[in-house]
């Protein structure tokens, strides 16, 4: 039971993780679409 419940915990962790990437490389994205228009 404990390894079980371990295991998920690492899983959801790693989720996150995955999730924070995405979000601040999308986010990185927009700032560089933001910037290349405000040099235009």
């Amino acid at each position: 039971m404990d390894i079980i419940v371990k295991q998920r915990g690492v899983l959801e962790m790693d989720t996150v993780k995955q999730a924070a990437y995405h979000l601040h490389a999308m986010e990185q994205d927009l700032n560089r679409k933001l910037f290349e228009v405000r040099l235009e």
